[in-house]
Parts: structure tokens; C-alpha cells; sequence
């Protein structure tokens, strides 16, 4: 009698673990890929502005990390060039004029990051225009 009994008890749990185990291991393995995202994303979001003496500049974005994003800034700005900035996670642009004006803006949005590169251009000379602007995979 024992035997029979201990085959139903184990008949009547088996149908209760064959629905939570692959429902627990769903919501793990789900847990698992947001975690993964969350690192992709975070992995995605060094930025930095590079500038010259005469008047060249680099902007690099969505980098894995700050020495990426440096070294892509100096390489779109040339020789002779020294990183003014870093960012993370943001947008930034570039604004400029044919007579030296510069400006640049770091803001979370990249309409707010033009914005503010043209507004600190003009107050150095008249007549600038946005060169360049980008996000971090973060920024938008």
C-alpha cells in the first residue's frame, strides 16, 4: 500500500512542476536578456569633442568607453588636436562661423545640444551654423 500511495503523491505533484519549472526558468532566462540589454546600453554611451587652434573640431559618440571616444574625436579633428570635452549618455553638437566662432553644447536632447552650441557660438561672433551633432545610444 505504501508503494501505491507514494506513486500518487508523486503523480499529483508531477503536473505542478511540469508548470512552474519551465515558467521559472522563462522568467530567468527573461531576466537574464534584460540584464544583458541593460549592459549593451550602458556599454554604448562615451561621447567627446575635440578641438585645434585653427579652428578644427571632432565629435565621437556611442563609444564602449571614454579612451574610444577620445581617440575617434581626435582622428575626426586631425593633428594637433586636444579633447575639450567628454560626455555620457547625452547628446552634443558643434556650432561655427568662417571667422573663429565656436561653440559646442552638451544637453540630454540633441535639439537642446544645438541649440546650445549656436547660442554660445553667437555670443563669440556672428553668423554661425551647426557643423555637427549626435547622441550616445542614452541621449536622444
Amino acid at each position: 500500500m505504501n508503494l501505491i500511495e507514494g506513486a500518487t503523491r508523486r503523480s499529483d505533484f508531477s503536473p505542478l512542476w511540469i508548470l512552474l519549472v519551465p515558467r521559472a526558468l522563462t522568467f530567468w532566462i527573461a531576466i537574464a536578456g534584460v540584464m544583458i540589454a541593460i549592459g549593451m546600453v550602458a556599454a554604448k554611451a562615451e561621447g567627446a569633442i575635440a578641438r585645434s587652434d585653427d579652428d578644427r573640431q571632432g565629435l565621437s559618440y556611442n563609444h564602449s568607453s571614454s579612451m574610444t571616444a577620445e581617440y575617434a574625436a581626435l582622428n575626426d579633428c586631425g593633428a594637433d588636436c586636444r579633447i575639450i570635452d567628454h560626455f555620457h549618455g547625452a547628446c552634443a553638437a558643434i556650432a561655427r562661423n568662417r571667422l573663429g566662432g565656436f561653440g559646442y553644447g552638451i544637453k540630454p536632447h540633441e535639439g537642446q545640444a544645438q541649440h546650445e552650441a549656436f547660442l554660445v557660438c553667437e555670443r563669440e561672433s556672428h553668423g554661425c551654423g551647426l557643423v555637427v551633432s549626435g547622441c550616445d545610444y542614452r541621449g536622444n
